[in-house]
């Protein structure tokens, strides 16, 4: 059986004097720069930070979005996107569209669609994205893979590891048969995951039906679906909602995405400006 080493008090002792005297190490992993504060530094070592939202806000293109920001900023680290509900093909377009903020839509015929301008700017896109360590998978269904593939990815990257994982409830564990278990097990393992491997994950869950009935559409722990362990083991939980109700079918509106819950630091709000067509969101200042 495999063997964890753990700290002890004094080896403890030793890093806090340790960062006394020569400094904090930050070594969160950067995106948003208003995100990265609330977070106390960016995606840190060793948390679970779960995102939900109800279907059509845009918690997939959001995703998409935080790996080009990590990418952007932190280009030698390595990234694994885990995606249940979108084929690799669909997420490649997305980052594509994201990257050069042309229209997803131009993608699906992408020859009589485009400009020759627009091809030249894809041609580009595509030169970036395949020289970072990004991989995508939409195989990996069941949870031990994705653990495992986590395990092997985070032990090859030598300048950092993310892994974002779309989406909770579409997840298959064999070993339970009840669902609220089956969540249960998954929120437990990503979270034993990020404290043994020391990395984030990023979690996407969907909220229950719930919130579209109240008044307040701004979503709260409690709507977080079929299980309490995701709040339990999550570090942090951000909800994105659609906080502009007059305009949440417009190409262009407001998505706010609130943490609802840190547990290492703040709570707020962050409005982004959600360009639908190009699924790129940015932060409304």
């Amino acid at each position: 059986s495999q063997t964890v080493a753990e700290s002890s008090i004094a080896d403890l002792a030793a890093a806090m004097e340790d960062k006394m005297i020569h400094g904090v190490t930050d070594n969160g992993i950067k995106t948003y720069f208003t995100l990265n504060n609330i977070l106390g530094g960016g995606l840190m070592p060793g948390r679970l930070l779960t995102i939900g939202a109800r279907p059509g806000v845009g918690k997939s293109a959001f995703a998409v979005n935080l790996i080009i920001e990590a990418l952007k900023q932190q280009p030698e680290l390595t990234v694994d996107m885990f995606s249940l509900e979108m084929s690799n093909a669909e997420n490649y377009n997305r980052l594509l569209a994201c990257k050069t903020g042309i229209s997803a839509g131009k993608f699906i015929n992408p020859q009589k669609s485009l400009s020759d301008a627009e091809k030249v700017e894809v041609e580009k896109a595509g030169n970036v994205l395949k020289d970072y360590h990004l991989q995508l998978y939409d195989k990996q269904v069941e949870l031990p893979q994705i653990v495992k593939t986590m395990r092997q990815r985070a032990a090859d990257a030598d300048k950092g590891y993310l892994a974002i994982v779309d989406y909770l409830g579409l997840i298959g564990v064999r070993s339970q048969a009840d669902r609220r278990l089956q969540i249960e097990e998954i929120t437990r393992q990503f979270k034993v995951l990020t404290n043994e491997l020391g990395i984030p994950i990023v979690l996407l869950s969907q909220l229950s039906r719930g919130v579209e009935n109240r008044q307040d559409k701004q979503p709260v722990l409690s709507d977080l679906r079929e299980s309490g362990s995701i709040e339990q083991d999550s570090n942090a939980v951000g909800f994105l909602w659609n906080s502009d109700r007059q305009n949440e079918r417009s190409d262009i509106r407001t998505v706010t995405l609130t943490i609802a819950k840190n547990r290492e630091g703040a709570l707020g709000s962050i409005d982004f400006n959600f360009f639908a067509p190009k699924l790129q969101f940015k932060v409304a200042y």
